[in-house]
């Protein structure tokens, strides 16, 4: 739904979201930065991006982290934490994404 209108959060999930954060005084769009923790589609389905593929595309996320310099980072969902908690700690210190 987010590829067909061109900005992220449009669906029930994302309404969601928009909604807790209205009322927490933050404008998703006008606040907030959305990115992916792939910058391709990933296939047909939108399927649950590889370990590999994030691997490949984590150099653009610490690039745009680099260049916006965030106050927050929230990485929603597997894959957002699977590219970002690298950037952070030794992958020795992490452990599984379920911890």
């Amino acid at each position: 739904m987010e590829d067909l209108e061109g900005r992220p959060f449009v669906g029930v999930a994302g309404q969601r979201l928009r909604t807790s954060l209205r009322r927490l005084g933050i404008d998703a769009d006008r606040d907030c930065w959305a990115t992916n923790s792939i910058i391709c589609q990933p296939g047909e389905g939108n399927p649950t991006p590889t370990d590999a593929q994030i691997m490949y595309c984590r150099p653009n996320l610490a690039n745009t982290i680099a260049e916006l310099k965030p106050n927050v980072i929230i990485p929603l969902g597997g894959s957002a934490i699977n590219s970002l908690i690298p950037l952070v700690w030794r992958a020795s210190d992490i452990g599984s994404i379920t911890q």
